[in-house]
């Protein structure tokens, strides 16, 4: 069993997931592990403080690279930033500062998007027309062999759903990088009211998640101008796949 370092389950769950997400650069162990160690158990004012610290200090190095033309480096800044300014939002509604989660989530969206421009081959923004509303997402090429630009001709994709509350960089983790690696293309999608940007309304949850096939299919002439022809159409949400043809 491994041993826990936080007693509250909350703490623990996100420290858990922040120590995974450094497998796909989306946080530093090392930076992680320091800022954990400032954080007493099931204190959030210091989750928020701390975290919503370190995602200033590596957005603060995000720029500096950027000033410098090194734009992998600022990339990968601007992911791990993300992702601090993700957990701060995520627990400032139990704090003194409630309104920290609007403010750091807006911070959180800005790094990411800043960050999918500089990713190799560049990631597109997308929306998808879905019973009289959009659904935001992401377009993921993949890779050719050689490692750079996109891969030509025909390719498979995979259709990532967020889900609920979690980060728009969930999906990279849980499924996007894996698949551009091996060849796929990849979206990513919200549904309406899911991770959407806290101010802006929003419609309701669809009652009936097997509904994402409606999605698949307005995802078609998409893919196939993104170069993509898939044959073979892959649907992915966390706990379990949606679907598949």
């Amino acid at each position: 069993m491994v041993k826990r370092f936080y007693d509250d389950d909350g703490f623990e769950f996100d420290r858990l997931n922040l120590l995974g997400a450094a497998y796909r650069g989306l946080t530093d162990v090392g930076e992680v592990l320091m800022t954990l160690d400032r954080i007493p158990n099931a204190d959030m004012e210091a989750w928020v403080r701390e975290f919503a610290a370190l995602g200033d200090r590596v957005q603060g190095l995000a720029e500096s690279c950027m000033a410098a033309h090194h734009p992998t480096s600022a990339r990968t800044a601007l992911l791990r930033a993300c992702s601090y300014f993700a957990t701060a939002s995520s627990n400032a509604p139990g704090t003194s500062d409630r309104d920290r989660f609007q403010r750091l989530w807006e911070r959180h969206r800005d790094c990411w998007d800043r960050a999918t421009k500089l990713f190799e081959p560049p990631v597109e923004s997308v929306r998808i027309p879905f019973e009289g509303t959009e659904l935001q997402g992401y377009f993921f090429h993949a890779r050719s062999p050689h490692g750079h630009g996109p891969a030509t001709g025909p390719r498979p994709k995979v259709i990532l759903n967020n889900g609920s509350d979690g980060p728009v960089s969930d999906m990279w983790l849980f499924g996007g990088a894996a698949a551009v690696e091996r060849g796929w293309n990849a979206v990513t999608l919200r549904w309406p009211g899911t991770g959407c940007r806290p101010s802006s309304p929003t419609p309701v949850f669809p009652a009936r998640l097997g509904e994402g096939r409606h999605a698949g299919r307005g995802l078609g002439t998409r893919a196939a101008r993104g170069g993509s022809g898939a044959h073979r159409v892959a649907r992915h949400q966390p706990g379990g796949v949606l679907g598949a043809t």
